[in-house]
């Protein structure tokens, strides 16, 4: 484990946690700093190696605002749902494959649909991914990985160096 990694990110969760309690006391202080290591350090075991090494500040201009939109038009999918007087829905899960060769790629795609409303990825099996999406479309696994992945895979695709893009 890298001991620099552990304390930047458990620095910055204790500042968050001050933020939150906006108190000095020394009690709240010490639980905050114990916590904060404690997430830190689990947070850094959950995730993959050097996840944020190298990040171009351009590729997350591309990425950041497709992200937002694509948040919003599920919101506004999901919100039709929820507020139908029928629930014409029929969850499960769908195996999607994808395309992406790199770990980093797969797992920010994988986090992209699972910040989507409507979708959550389970598992990363290999060149598939398993969500479970609350309305499953019929079509071919292709079909409906482009329903799920919408233009995410495409973006993270064209970037050449899978460790340059966030």
């Amino acid at each position: 484990m890298n001991i620099k990694r552990l304390s930047i990110r458990s620095l910055i969760m204790f500042l968050f946690w001050i933020g939150l309690t906006a108190s000095f006391h020394w009690q709240e202080l010490l639980t905050g700093a114990i916590v904060s290591i404690i997430t830190a350090w689990a947070s850094l075991q959950l995730a993959p190696e050097n996840p944020g090494e190298d990040l171009s500040l351009s590729n997350w201009l591309k990425f950041a605002p497709l992200l937002l939109w694509e948040i919003v038009l599920a919101n506004i999918a999901v919100a039709k749902i929820v507020l139908s007087p029928k629930l014409n829905i029929k969850p499960g899960f769908v195996l999607v494959p994808t395309k992406l060769t790199s770990p980093r790629k797969k797992w920010f795609l994988a986090h992209a649909i699972t910040l989507t409303p409507g979708t959550v990825t389970a598992d990363i099996l290999d060149d598939k991914m398993l969500i479970h999406w609350i309305d499953v479309q019929e079509g071919t696994p292709e079909v409906q990985g482009e329903m799920i992945k919408g233009k995410f895979e495409t973006v993270l695709k064209s970037h050449q160096n899978p460790e340059s893009f966030p």
